[in-house]
């Protein structure tokens, strides 16, 4: 009867492994107990999460503004379209004007529940936020940020390969072009190509989504 046991290690984004150890067999298994001096770097990390991220970005008109005044369609639809193309993200990821709904309170995240966004306090123990995750980045010097949140939503991991490939490009062309403050990502994951044009709107501290020509939307208008 053989006995094996497996460890699993999860490096941080710097780790240095040292000291070139031993190496042990036992059949029918190999149990390999090395480490070696190098550095593991993740090109783009992803920040955790804080309030200061979703409330330094710009209200809807300023970011509006910013986004003309600098020309950054002629950007979007040339070469970060390119680029979410030539990665193969334009079914997970796409891009979004930043900017804010309201403030939030230091222990808040702005969390999407379907079509009603809502303020909801990191540190209240609620089940619910288990099943939360994020769907808005916004890119901080070399790294990557969350700053927004849905629930129940299918997580994209930006620390896979492909994804991270993705941002050092995406995150390279924002900086040359002074757009880091103005253009983002987002996950497409729940949103389907052919789904219906949508609008929002901000009331007290819920920001609601609905379709354009919703019954709703109509007395909005009104």
């Amino acid at each position: 009867m053989s006995h094996s046991t497996a460890s699993v290690f999860v490096l941080p984004r710097h780790c240095d492994l040292l000291k070139l150890s031993q190496i042990q067999i036992n059949t029918p298994c190999i149990v390999l107990q090395v480490s070696f001096h190098t550095t593991i770097t993740m090109a783009v990390p992803v920040l955790p999460y804080t309030v200061h991220y979703y409330n330094s970005l710009p209200e809807l008109q300023a970011a509006k503004d910013q986004f003309e005044s600098r020309q950054a369609s002629d950007i979007l639809f040339t070469k970060i379209g390119e680029t979410i193309v030539k990665h193969g993200v334009e079914k997970m990821l796409g891009i979004v004007l930043l900017h804010n709904h309201f403030l939030l309170e230091r222990h808040e995240m702005l969390v999407n529940f379907e079509l009603v966004a809502v303020p909801v306090a990191t540190g209240s123990g609620t089940k619910e936020l288990g099943a939360v995750s994020a769907c808005a980045w916004r890119c901080v010097e070399n790294s990557i940020a969350p700053y927004e949140f849905t629930h129940a939503g299918e997580e994209i991991r930006l620390e896979s390969e492909q994804m991270q490939s993705f941002l050092a490009e995406f995150g390279a062309i924002l900086a040359e072009k002074n757009l880091s403050n103005i253009l983002g990502i987002c996950s497409l994951r729940e949103k389907p190509f052919d789904r219906p044009t949508t609008t929002e709107f901000t009331s007290g501290r819920a920001n609601i989504t609905c379709q354009m020509h919703s019954g709703l939307n109509r007395l909005i208008d009104k």
